[in-house]
């Protein structure tokens, strides 16, 4: 078999293993990838992102660069560069990558949507809204962003609104804990403490079985 041949089939099982969640054995494959072939972007991108599922975000950093070396328009290089940097809390120079994601590739929610997070992070609630309302305007079935929007909404005191935007997350994904947490803090903003408690419990029942989990939900200081 040759190299080339050898290096895709390797990239395949990287793939594959990323996928199942075996993270160290997917590095594995994608750094015989990059070896083999030093000039193939996405094995050097699929090394960052296995090495960000590891913990190991400075190392995801590198890896992530040399993908953009070769291919410096990709947006989704830019976008794991983004996760990267926030991983080290990076944020201003997060912000600029995921900004240059959404310039690339202007269809894709999820730049806008950690573009909303961030600025969530920096108290700039206004522009969280904006991002937020940008993602579910590009996917309106983004469960995670219409429970972010709800979530700031909170903080801005417009409680009504922010009960439409969490009760739009749980008609799409009726399990989705984040999202029943913010409705019962919602509820409560408005006064209405006796349905506020049954979305806590429905939360507390949910959660029991839950399997992952949902990062930043913007919560009341």
């Amino acid at each position: 078999m040759s190299e080339e041949k050898n290096a895709i089939v390797r990239f395949n099982e990287g793939l594959d293993l990323y996928k199942q969640g075996s993270y160290e054995e997917a590095l594995e494959r994608f750094e015989a990838v990059v070896e083999q072939a030093p000039d193939f972007y996405l094995g050097h991108l699929h090394q960052g992102r296995a090495l960000l599922a590891l913990g190991r975000a400075q190392d995801a950093l590198a890896a992530i660069q040399k993908e953009l070396d070769l291919r410096p328009d990709h947006a989704t290089g830019w976008y794991e560069m983004g996760l990267a940097k926030t991983r080290l809390g990076l944020i201003r120079d997060a912000m600029d990558c995921f900004e240059r994601a959404a310039e690339l590739r202007s269809i894709s929610p999820k730049p806008w949507y950690e573009m909303g997070v961030l600025n969530a992070v920096m108290g700039r609630l206004d522009n969280a809204l904006d991002c937020f309302g940008k993602a579910v305007e590009l996917n309106p079935l983004f469960t995670r962003a219409w429970c972010n929007r709800g979530g700031v909404l909170i903080k801005l005191k417009r409680y009504e609104e922010a009960l439409e935007s969490v009760n739009r997350a749980l008609e799409i994904n009726s399990r989705h804990v984040r999202s029943w947490d913010a409705k019962a803090l919602a509820l409560r903003k408005l006064g209405k403490a006796d349905e506020a408690r049954q979305c806590e419990q429905r939360a507390q029942i949910l959660a029991e079985y839950r399997t992952g989990f949902d990062v930043q939900m913007v919560k009341e200081a």
